[in-house]
């Protein structure tokens, strides 16, 4: 998967999940200051990580809070940065 892009790799994994909320996936792409157009290869850990947490989160809306509270940031050091509200 490292050949493809972001977005590429999304479409891809919406398609083994089933269904994508369209929607709420281009809201978290925004939320997470993702560059979908970006090779995979070229992500940083964190952005490889904020990708795979997009793929989960883009097909579960309702079972995912979008409050950003402290408990919901990652602990310093995980690699990931504060989704931004």
């Amino acid at each position: 998967m490292a050949s493809l892009t972001g977005a590429e790799t999304l479409h891809l994994l919406g398609r083994v999940q089933g269904r994508v909320d369209v929607t709420y996936r281009d809201e978290l792409i925004g939320r997470f200051d993702l560059d979908p157009s970006k090779k995979v290869r070229a992500y940083s850990k964190g952005n490889r990580q904020k990708l795979i947490l997009l793929a989960a989160l883009m097909t579960a809306r309702a079972s995912c809070s979008r409050r950003t509270d402290e408990r919901a940031r990652p602990a310093h050091g995980t690699g990931l940065s504060p989704l931004r509200p």
